[in-house]
């Protein structure tokens, strides 16, 4: 089946390839069609095969000029499946910036000739990405209020699943589970009756996080096997690499440290099957840099963990992403002795999530390197240490880990 898709895909491409992409060819009656038709091509083919896979001179100059395409301001540009293409910033330059700058032009394209559905449709996609990327949240709440207005009028469950998907999400990156819970519940509830099959196991995933983070390891086991049900009788493989994270991290927690490293290489396993997105691979290093702490000692561990922390850089992260990482590199440090390090690292990490609550279990392992930081230095000292790392950049906390080892 596979091999088939791949085939019909990349005669598909061939045949494209070949066929130049005239802008100014519009006058054709089948001239949206066959650019639907081409823009469709793109997104199955990202889909089906690495993201690699679209990195080629050709490709990337093949889908330019279909991006350009939908990029004027036309009512094609604002139906779908036009209205998505400001996504194709992420096969030409993998940049937050980039896309951020596209579907803010789609969205006024949405609002210029499209509907309450269109515009939700880009305001859905804008939502994740201040969730997924830089920017601590910058305009989120406006836009998920809008959602919320827009997605009950335009009468679509699914629409409002995905909705109070991003509502919880929004949520768990400022620590407010309650209203995080609450959101997922709803989208479950909305997914399940639409028959979204393929979200409903990543949002009893996301219920299961927040167990865990509230501390209640049993309803986060139970919450994990129920959603490994769900994952097994619809074949969605992407939440099952994330169960596998959530479950080697409770295992590292109860130190068993043979379980936590069998976990670990199932959700590397799992995540080659499916197409988790640069914040799970990011989150997923850094486990197993603990992991190998817990093995080998927390030197062993630092390369690990300053390697996960550039490649989530490098992505674009969130400074959640971000953030949980540097603290991980904080406690490394403060486990081989370089409490200065560790208090510099710590400093930043807190700068970084822009006055939002740690989530357990990192407060309390950031309560614990400050505590032992403080007793190495003098409350003094420590002081010193902090304020110099408040002002650091991502820059110089690379640099910070890469020295310790």
């Amino acid at each position: 089946m596979y091999k088939t898709q791949s085939s019909v895909l990349d005669a598909a491409k061939s045949s494209f390839d070949h066929t130049p992409v005239d802008l100014d060819g519009d006058e054709d009656a089948l001239f949206w069609q066959r650019m639907n038709l081409r823009l469709l091509h793109i997104f199955l083919m990202a889909e089906s095969r690495a993201r690699g896979d679209l990195s080629g001179d050709g490709d990337r100059e093949y889908i330019a000029r279909v991006r350009d395409v939908f990029a004027r301001p036309v009512p094609a540009a604002a139906r779908f499946p036009g209205l998505i293409w400001p996504l194709t910033a992420f096969f030409l330059d993998g940049s937050a910036p980039d896309a951020r700058s596209a579907l803010d032009e789609g969205i006024a394209n949405c609002r210029r000739h499209g509907g309450d559905w269109e515009i939700a449709i880009g305001l859905m996609f804008r939502t994740h990405m201040a969730v997924d990327t830089p920017g601590n949240l910058s305009g989120v709440d406006a836009d998920l209020a809008e959602l919320r207005t827009l997605s009950r009028r335009a009468g679509d469950r699914w629409l409002r699943a995905q909705v109070s998907s991003a509502a919880g999400e929004a949520a768990m990156v400022r620590g407010k589970h309650e209203e995080a819970r609450a959101a997922y519940e709803e989208a479950l509830q909305l997914a399940y009756e639409v028959g979204a099959h393929a979200e409903t196991p990543f949002l009893i995933v996301r219920l299961a996080e927040i167990a865990y983070r509230e501390g209640d390891p049993a309803a986060a086991a139970k919450a994990l096997h129920e959603a490994g049900v769900e994952s097994d009788r619809y074949g969605v493989a992407d939440p099952r690499a994330f169960m596998r994270l959530l479950q080697g991290l409770m295992a590292l927690e109860d130190g068993d440290i043979a379980r936590a490293r069998a976990l670990c290489d199932a959700a590397y396993a799992e995540a080659a099957r499916g197409t988790p997105p640069p914040q799970f691979d990011a989150a997923l290093r850094g486990f197993e840099a603990q992991v190998v702490s817990a093995e080998s000692g927390p030197r062993q561990a630092l390369p690990l963990n300053a390697e996960a922390l550039r490649g989530a850089l490098e992505s674009h992260c969130a400074e959640v992403v971000i953030a949980a990482l540097v603290d991980s590199g904080a406690a490394l440090l403060s486990r081989t002795g370089d409490h200065p390090r560790a208090a510099r690292l710590l400093a930043f990490g807190t700068r970084l999530r822009g006055g939002h609550l740690r989530p357990m279990p990192d407060l309390g392992y950031a309560e614990q390197v400050e505590a032992e930081a403080i007793a190495a230095l003098g409350p003094e000292r420590y002081e010193t240490e902090r304020a110099t790392g408040g002002e650091l950049t991502a820059a110089d906390v690379l640099a910070e880990l890469t020295a310790a080892f």
